[in-house]
């Protein structure tokens, strides 16, 4: 067992995160099922649905970290964070039972998941930098990681197998549990009680985050790969399920097979960061992860089977989890303690918020031009990001000792 699982606290912290992750993959694949089968949405609100979702990170991450900062209480609004999506997807399930469902109603509850996972991803870093040592932050991430991708297998695979079985919005009733679970285990995770700050601007700490990035080139340049990937693998995640069922006719299983193999391609991207980033750097790692995991989108306009779609969803995989891995062993490592919320929440705001720019923009080039048109632009322009790190210093960052 690594040394890290022997923690009782950091495990059970571990499994929580896993077990909300597997819940994110189970919705991920019901919601967009729930809106093409259910209310047979068209391409444009298809990225009103992806947009709605991220909304909240461009809104919202900066003022909820510097919130976690002056409160220390993220545990408390993890938690929070947990029952709320739960009963926000048991109210999904309960307007479907009445025929009431509408696509307002869904629109309107992905943006309140949204809200609460953001306020879920803006203390998860937090915490972890409180039960892990900086020695320990790759191995950690790596765990993190490597536990998400193992939880996206059977989350997304259970996610298409149950709408074909029981429907999309009884799938959603079932995805609850997974959160309830998650504030179950994180109720019982102990961890020292971050320091209140004392707010002297005024302004709620909201400019601290952003002056941060704006005076820290390496994180600068993070933000702008991040953003850059989000945007176009957003516009791309926001019209593929579509294409998969109107063009390759695929049925709910195997789309959900796709997402699961992306997912293992991730369990393996886990394991192999380590090593890696030992050879050649996190800064080369990062590198090889944000071209793995957009050039092989490709494959799924071009060429259009079920084994390109299948392989192309695993390499993906794989080198979004190495990309993940890396920005977040560099993040934790560079930014200090007392600033760790309020930079993560300016952080999001940017890379995250870019999320429903690249949904809409999805929908509107889908409708202007083709789903494949709008694919391949998204595969394309998500390699651009490799761009940023040229000629940054990041390019040679090392792994921690």
């Amino acid at each position: 067992m690594p040394a890290l699982l022997k923690v009782i606290d950091f495990r059970r912290f571990w499994v929580a995160t896993g077990v909300s992750t597997a819940g994110n993959g189970v919705s991920f694949v019901a919601i967009p099922l729930a809106a093409t089968l259910t209310l047979n949405a068209s391409a444009l609100e298809m990225g009103l649905l992806s947009a709605a979702m991220w909304l909240p990170s461009l809104l919202l991450s900066a003022h909820m970290g510097a919130l976690a900062d002056r409160t220390g209480r993220g545990k408390a609004a993890m938690i929070t964070a947990d029952v709320v999506r739960a009963a926000l997807l048991v109210g999904v399930w309960a307007a479907w039972y009445f025929d009431a469902l509408t696509l307002v109603q869904l629109l309107a509850t992905v943006f309140l998941l949204g809200v609460f996972s953001t306020l879920y991803a803006v203390h998860e870093n937090t915490l972890f930098a409180d039960l892990v040592s900086p020695d320990q932050y790759v191995a950690g991430q790596s765990l993190i990681h490597g536990a998400g991708s193992t939880a996206s297998v059977a989350g997304s695979t259970a996610g298409g197998l149950l709408v074909s079985l029981v429907s999309a919005p009884v799938t959603l009733l079932l995805d609850a549990i997974s959160f309830i679970t998650s504030a179950g285990l994180l109720s019982r995770t102990r961890v020292r009680r971050r320091p209140v700050r004392e707010d002297r601007r005024g302004d709620g700490g909201v400019a601290e985050g952003l002056r941060f990035i704006a005076h820290h080139s390496q994180i600068r340049t993070l933000v702008a790969v991040t953003a850059t990937t989000n945007t176009f693998e957003m516009m791309f995640s926001a019209l593929v399920v579509l294409f998969l069922t109107e063009q390759l006719h695929l049925s709910p299983a195997m789309i959900g097979l796709a997402s699961g193999l992306a997912a293992v391609g991730g369990v393996l991207g886990s394991v192999a960061t380590s090593p890696v980033a030992a050879r050649i750097g996190l800064g080369g790692a990062l590198c090889a992860g944000v071209l793995l995991s957009t050039v092989p989108l490709a494959a799924t306009p071009l060429i259009g089977t079920l084994t390109a779609v299948l392989v192309a969803s695993l390499v993906a995989g794989f080198g979004g989890v190495v990309q993940d891995i890396s920005v977040g062993t560099m993040f934790t490592a560079m930014v200090p303690d007392d600033v760790r919320a309020r930079v993560r929440g300016a952080f999001m705001t940017v890379s995250f918020g870019a999320r429903p720019a690249g949904a809409l923009l999805g929908g509107v080039v889908a409708t202007l031009t083709s789903l494949t048109t709008a694919l391949t632009i998204a595969a394309v322009g998500g390699a651009c990001a490799v761009v940023w790190l040229v000629r940054s210093p990041v390019r040679a960052f090392r792994v921690p000792r």
